[in-house]
């Protein structure tokens, strides 16, 4: 049975990712300035087309049903890949440009992506803490939690986005202390285990 979970897993992650793929390179051929539209543009028609990052959240959303069925599914390391690919499917939404000469996003209604930000950070919040109970230690969140932190900021400066992701980072945040706090005693009563040795001599 566990085999047969590891198998579907698989093969949902794989699809998903297909999807993410196929519906961001649908965007970026849409985004693609059309050589037409040079000449548009001498005729007074302005053709270019308009990043707005709304056309991301709209394109995966539904994406989104897919990494909730992985993140329920039984075997340990379904979470780890939901917590990814939800992470893949969100930082393919937000306006940092994947290069310095890229243009950025605009916004033509911020409001939009709220209720689509509200869901995925509820369950990337559900999803970390599953995984903060299946891997404990092993679950290593200092990069996460600065590219969430970092984006945050953007979000805030540029769009004027306010506590974006604020329940995920907040979360990792508390995780990442209290894992500090653990290896801070653990180094402590190894030190003291140390001393005892050296007295016993």
């Amino acid at each position: 049975m566990e085999g047969m979970y590891d198998e579907v897993a698989s093969a949902l992650v794989s699809s998903t990712r297909t999807k993410l793929a196929y519906a961001l390179w649908c965007l970026k051929q849409r985004h693609t300035k059309d050589p037409q539209a040079d000449t548009d543009k001498s005729k007074g028609k302005d053709q270019s087309p308009v990043k707005d990052m709304n056309d991301y959240v709209r394109a995966v959303q539904p994406l989104l049903a897919d990494i909730a069925r992985l993140a329920r599914m039984p075997q340990r390391g379904a979470a780890r890949s939901a917590f990814h690919l939800l992470l893949e499917l969100v930082y393919a939404t937000d306006p940092i440009p994947e290069s310095s000469d890229e243009e950025g996003y605009a916004s033509a209604a911020p409001a939009e992506r709220v209720p689509f930000d509200t869901l995925a950070d509820a369950m990337l919040v559900v999803i970390a803490q599953r995984r903060i109970a299946e891997e404990g230690a092993g679950f290593v969140v200092a990069e996460h939690l600065q590219e969430l932190v970092v984006r945050a900021r953007i979000m805030e400066m540029d769009f004027g986005f306010e506590g974006w992701f604020a329940r995920s980072i907040a979360l990792l945040r508390w995780y990442a202390a209290e894992r500090a706090k653990a290896a801070l005693a653990a180094a402590d009563v190894a030190l003291i285990r140390s001393w005892q040795g050296c007295e016993s001599n």
